[in-house]
């Protein structure tokens, strides 16, 4: 989808990368421009140092710089050395520290302590910075990080989880949909290509910060016109750690006024972290050079999980007594009410009599509704190491993991009334690894090359193995597969819903290369970016049967549960696509130095889309009047890949331009007016390209209009 976005903002901004940089200009007590001015920059952390020169109008900038405190100085022929300490670079910053020279020996220096102004004077981006002190100090129920975008203006809705779940982490920023939000790590994607979605980042002591870029967003950004990118800690010249421990428990709480207790929670978050430099006795000291970072968070949550309100067979219904069914109920083979609304017990469907003795409970709410709670754990691991080294003074390396193991249960899957129906078990492993290369040649010539890999797998697994046969049922075959119970859905009583076992599965490997090029007023960025994904969706919905009973064929939606007499049956067979996509993006950009108070951003993006490709051909669309060659017996209409006709193909057209403008006023630093505009493009997801359901002819989806339970195919 495009989208056009424009805005005219006047607040801290974003820069272009995930590292941050430092510019300015030097200048003499006179306010003249002090042009080839020597700048020194020092990471105060790892004591790592760049170096840069201001051009003949005395501005200079520093890209690439890691998240850190630096100290800055300025020396030219003349003049006294001037140097600013303690000044600190975030992710996406663009800190502007400006330079007035004394006349003097550069031998003489002079330390300046005022702080730098924050506002961001070369960049259009529009966005908010979450710093590591707002990361671990602000309260988060769960700490999910991503809970803190909360505090972002333009923010329609977030849903984040720190529970098994195949949903994951969703954001709508200013209108849009989930799917043009990018949410990196380390500059790596953390994409989820289900619906869109994004993965969670690591958790907040193991964080340096965050940033969220909503509008304004440049070239170098594809996947719609929202960023989200995190930054992990890294070690330092000296040795830190931290250890915490988070507790909720259910002696603290209030009774819910709809249940007949308090509710158990036993919740703990609790984890350690420790970094350094790389120090190996009598071996090798990796000061400034080589540091080390390790996370843990474990997480245990033993808690109730409350079913929903559902209305279970009292003692007459299962005698056969409806008499409080106003106006009687119908029998429905012969059309007529059944004498003074007594069902013979006879007539009862065995199936429905053996799910009722199994699973029907005692109502416990006056008004004859029953609700339970049961307990349900969840058990979680959290690990991230990380690894820096300075190979030489031009090339800086890093790697970094993270894993997040999380199991748990439902007693309730999708809306099952009754505790021990078929619950079941999920857990999801979720791994990310980043690679990163930045190599100075020259202080105006730089590249960074990043590739980064993410797999998450999602998986349920049913507890039950029973089907409609072991139930008492005849004349019904499972549809394939791992083997469940039918769902029953009795209108206004209860539904019981068995496990799904089903998995979710995507791979996606990020590989990016970007170069910076200062030259005069201008600073080029050239990249390419490309991203090969994978979705796999394996379920077994529906392969068990559904029946649905709604009181049309007896005017009691349990008395048709008892007849076994359901108003429509569906069955499918099993769900199994495998599919692949690989998105390539161009962009180059320019922060152009058109007047000493104002920067033009001009960049364009091109990005190729193509056409998700099932491993066998499982896909198909409908082209009225159309005839498959590929299945030459398809119905009319029904097309798939490799039809001449098929409709849904590779979009490679799409030209994204964006264009900032960076005003600073008063041409002190402190004042700006910015504005954008942009076209951004979003991928199709592989849901909507795969769909749900087994397409004829790979799977075959049965419905049945009014039918017996317990012989759902007999006649």
């Amino acid at each position: 989808m495009r989208k056009l976005a424009a805005a005219l903002c006047t607040a801290i901004v974003l820069a272009q990368s995930p590292t941050g940089e430092i510019a300015g200009v030097v200048s003499d007590a006179t306010g003249a421009r002090v042009p080839k001015a020597e700048i020194a920059i020092t990471n105060q952390n790892t004591g790592e140092r760049k170096s840069a020169v201001s051009n003949e109008a005395g501005e200079y900038v520093v890209p690439l710089l890691a998240v850190g405190t630096y100290v800055v100085s300025a020396a030219a022929p003349g003049f006294r050395t001037v140097e600013r300490r303690g000044l600190s670079v975030s992710a996406l910053q663009n800190l502007r520290v400006d330079f007035a020279l004394e006349l003097g020996e550069t031998s003489q220096t002079v330390e300046v302590r005022s702080e730098a102004p924050q506002v961001d004077t070369r960049s259009a981006v529009h966005g908010m910075l979450v710093d590591d002190r707002r990361v671990r100090d602000l309260p988060l129920n769960g700490r999910n990080a991503l809970d803190l975008v909360r505090l972002i203006p333009g923010v329609n809705s977030i849903g984040t989880t720190i529970r098994p779940s195949f949903g994951q982490q969703t954001m709508r920023l200013n209108g849009g949909r989930q799917t043009g939000v990018n949410i990196l790590l380390d500059g790596g994607s953390l994409a989820y290509f289900h619906r869109g979605q994004g993965l969670g980042l690591p958790p907040p002591d193991a964080l340096q910060e965050f940033k969220v870029a909503t509008v304004g967003t440049p070239a170098e950004y594809g996947r719609g016109a929202a960023v989200v990118s995190g930054v992990t800690r890294s070690g330092t010249n000296e040795l830190h750690g931290s250890a915490w421990e988070f507790l909720r428990n259910d002696s603290m709480d209030a009774r819910s006024y709809f249940l007949p207790r308090v509710s158990k929670l036993r919740f703990h978050q609790f984890g350690v972290t420790a970094g350094g430099p790389v120090w190996m006795p009598k071996l090798y000291n990796g000061r400034n050079r080589s540091f080390w970072f390790f996370s843990y968070q474990g997480l245990r949550i033993r808690e109730d999980q409350v079913s929903g309100v559902s209305v279970p067979a009292t003692a007459d219904e299962l005698r056969g007594d409806f008499t409080r069914v106003a106006g009687g109920v119908r029998d429905p083979l012969s059309g007529s009410l059944f004498p003074n609304a007594q069902i013979p017990t006879s007539r009862f469907d065995p199936v429905a009599v053996k799910v009722l003795q199994q699973y029907n409970p005692q109502a416990n709410r006056p008004n004859g509704a029953y609700q339970t709670q049961v307990s349900r754990p969840t058990t979680g691991n959290q690990i991230l190491t990380r690894f820096d080294h300075v190979l030489t003074d031009k090339n800086r390396f890093n790697i970094r993991y993270f894993i997040d193991n999380n199991a748990g249960a439902d007693n309730f899957p999708q809306g099952s009334a009754f505790a021990g129906f078929s619950p079941f078990e999920n857990s999801l492993r979720m791994q990310t690894a980043t690679v990163e290369d930045t190599h100075t040649f020259t202080p105006t010539l730089l590249n960074t090359a990043r590739i980064t890999y993410t797999r998450f797998n999602y998986l349920e697994n049913n507890t039950v193995r029973q089907t409609l046969v072991q139930l008492g049922g005849t004349d019904f075959v499972h549809a394939g597969g791992a083997v469940t119970l039918p769902r029953l859905e009795a209108t206004g009583r209860f539904t019981l819903s068995p496990g799904r076992d089903r998995q979710r599965l995507s791979d996606n490997l990020d590989m990016s290369e970007n170069i910076t090029w200062l030259s005069g007023k201008h600073q080029w960025k050239f990249g390419a970016d490309v991203q090969r994904n994978r979705f796999l969706y394996r379920d077994n919905n529906n392969t068990g049967g559904l029946f649905r009973f709604d009181g049309t064929q007896s005017r009691d939606s349990l008395a048709d549960f008892l007849l076994g007499r359901a108003r429509s049956m569906q069955q499918a067979s099993p769900l199994d696509t495998d599919q692949r996509y690989t998105v390539i993006g161009l962009y180059a950009q320019d922060a152009w130095k058109v007047h000493r108070n104002v920067t033009v951003n001009l960049g364009l993006r091109w990005e190729s889309f193509p056409a998700w490709a099932e491993q066998y051909g499982k896909l198909t669309s409908f082209v009225e009047g159309a005839q498959s060659t590929r299945f030459p017996t398809a119905p009319v209409g029904l097309v798939f890949p490799g039809d001449a006709v098929y409709p849904y193909r590779s979009d490679r057209n799409n030209l994204g331009p964006r264009v900032g403008i960076a005003w600073d006023v008063f041409g002190n630093g402190r004042t700006a007016v910015r504005t954008s505009f942009g076209v951004f493009y979003e991928p199709l997801t592989a849901e909507m390209a795969g769909g749900v359901l087994s397409p004829q002819p790979f799977g075959l989806v049965v419905n049945r209009d009014v039918t017996q339970l317990s012989a759902p195919y007999r006649g």
